[in-house]
C-alpha cells in the first residue's frame, strides 16, 4: 500500500515516468488475490483478511483497476457482520474494522449495496446509537466493565462465528480480560484511553463510516461529506468518475 501511494503521488504530481512500476505493483497484486478475494494462505475468511485487504482494495479503487473481485470480498466480508452490523473479533466493533468492512462492501457497487443494504443501515444505525454525549465516538461499549452481559456477549460473538474467525474471536475474547486490556494504550500518545472514551481517532473513522454507507444510499450527497481525492484513507471514487 505504502508502495503504491508513494508511487501515485509521484507520478500524478512530481510528473514521475513511475507508470510501468504502477502497472506491476497491480499485476502482482492481481495475481496473489486468494479464494476469499484477499491476500494470505487462509483456509476460510477471517477479520484479518479484510482489515490488511482493505488498504489494497483502497489503491485499487482509486487506480480503477480492472478485474477485482469486489464482489466476492464483500460477501465475505458481510459474512462476518455480527448483530449490530458491527465487523470487529470483538463485541461493539471498533473504528478501523466497521470503516475497513464497509469501505470494501460499498466500494463493490450499487449490487454488493442493494444486497447488503440492511446490513449496511443496521451498521450506521449503531454507530449513531453508540455516540457519547460528548458528541465523540469510542471503540467499543462491549468491553469493559468485565461483566455478565458483556461476557455472555462476547461468548455469543465466539459462538455465532466458525472458522479462521471464531479462532481470532476466541483469543481476542480471552486475551481482553487481562488487566493490561483496561485501557487502550497506542503509540500516538501517553494517555491510554477508556474504550468507551470518546477519542479523535475513532470519532474520525466512527464519521467516515456513516459517511460512506449515506452516500452509498443516497449518492445525491455526496458533496455534502468531505472525502478526499488522494489514496489515502478518506478517498471516494466519486472523485474519479465524475
Amino acid at each position: 500500500m505504502f508502495l503504491a501511494t508513494l508511487l501515485c503521488h509521484a507520478h500524478e504530481y512530481l510528473e514521475k515516468d513511475v507508470a510501468a512500476l504502477i502497472h506491476d505493483w497491480q499485476v502482482l497484486h492481481l495475481s496473489a488475490i486468494n479464494s476469499f478475494g484477499f491476500w494470505g494462505p487462509f483456509q476460510s475468511m477471517s477479520h484479518l483478511q479484510f482489515q490488511n485487504g482493505y488498504h489494497q482494495y483502497e489503491v485499487l479503487d482509486y487506480l480503477r483497476t480492472k478485474n477485482v473481485p469486489w464482489g466476492k470480498a464483500a460477501d465475505n466480508i458481510a459474512a462476518l457482520g455480527d448483530e449490530d452490523g458491527h465487523f470487529a473479533p470483538y463485541p461493539g466493533g471498533g473504528g478501523c474494522y466497521d470503516y475497513d468492512a464497509v469501505y470494501v462492501i460499498t466500494g463493490a457497487g450499487t449490487n454488493s449495496v442493494i444486497s447488503h443494504r440492511d446490513r449496511l443501515i443496521r451498521t450506521a444505525e449503531s454507530i449513531l446509537l453508540e455516540q457519547n454525549v460528548d458528541g465523540g465516538f469510542c471503540e467499543s461499549h462491549k468491553i469493559r466493565p468485565r461483566s455478565v452481559s458483556n461476557l455472555l456477549r462476547s461468548a455469543k460473538h465466539v459462538y455465532n462465528s466458525h472458522g479462521t474467525a471464531r479462532t481470532e474471536r476466541l483469543r481476542q475474547s480471552i486475551s481482553l480480560l487481562r488487566p493490561k486490556h483496561d485501557r487502550i494504550v497506542t503509540h500516538w500518545s501517553k494517555y491510554s484511553r477508556h474504550w468507551s472514551e470518546s477519542d479523535l481517532w475513532d470519532s474520525w473513522f466512527r464519521m467516515l463510516t456513516v459517511a460512506r454507507i449515506d452516500v452509498a444510499l443516497n449518492p445525491n450527497r455526496f458533496s455534502e461529506w468531505g472525502f478526499i481525492d488522494y489514496p489515502g484513507i478518506g478517498f471516494h471514487s466519486l472523485f474519479r468518475h465524475r
